[in-house]
């Protein structure tokens, strides 16, 4: 690092234990990529805390379908070497193949909405998701050391990331509905392919075969 963090980070000295829980935790989640050569994987679950009303008039209540989106790190760092319009692009292909395989599923599976919990909201507001504030707990907290951490390890920049910009680096949460994921990507193809790397020293994450993100 050549300067000091703008936000608390763990130590670098840090940095191996929170990639093996980084890998230890999608396994353990059952993240999968919603398609192959994307950035971008799902966790189907259901909503567990109190009903939420999205932008849109759309309620999710306890216990409905939802779906956790969740950032590939290592695919996402390959992909943006070749510049952050390519990863853009191909986060919103990926979009359109979620939008895909939900009109494939049957009433009681389909999620309702689409959530997440990143430093990266400002990303997802552009993409049409709505961003809220996460009450600041002692776990959201020791989340965002863990978050900010990853964000190190996996950024081009390293732990110089960390002294971009202004302000706190916090997590928000990222909400989207079905029926928001469907008017704006609906009718966008999901079949763009990932890049090819030429180049020596790099390669794409593997991923699985191409096919819904339930395994079916």
């Amino acid at each position: 690092m050549t300067g000091r963090p703008r936000v608390a980070a763990p130590p670098p000295l840090f940095e191996p234990f929170v990639v093996l829980i980084e890998l230890v935790e999608r396994r353990l989640r059952r993240i999968r990529p919603i398609r192959r050569g994307g950035i971008l994987g799902l966790e189907l679950g259901r909503r567990r805390g109190p009903a939420v009303t999205l932008r849109d008039g759309t309620s999710v209540d306890s216990g409905d379908p939802i779906g956790l989106i969740h950032l590939d790190n290592r695919a996402a760092r390959t992909i943006s070497a070749l510049g952050y319009g390519t990863a853009g692009r191909i986060g919103r292909a990926d979009l359109a193949a979620l939008a895909s395989w939900a009109r494939r599923q049957a009433p009681g599976r389909r999620p309702v909405a689409y959530y997440g919990e990143t430093l990266l909201w400002p990303y997802a507001v552009r993409e049409g998701f709505e961003a809220r504030d996460r009450r600041q707990t002692v776990g959201v907290r020791v989340e965002d050391l863990y978050l900010r951490a990853l964000m190190a390890h996996w950024s081009r920049d390293g732990w110089r990331r960390l002294e971009c910009g202004r302000g706190e680096l916090r997590s928000r949460e990222v909400w989207a509905s079905d029926a928001a994921i469907q008017r704006r990507f609906g009718t966008v193809t999901g079949t763009l392919p990932g890049p090819r790397l030429r180049r020596r020293g790099h390669r794409l994450l593997r991923t699985t075969p191409d096919r819904p993100a339930d395994g079916r």
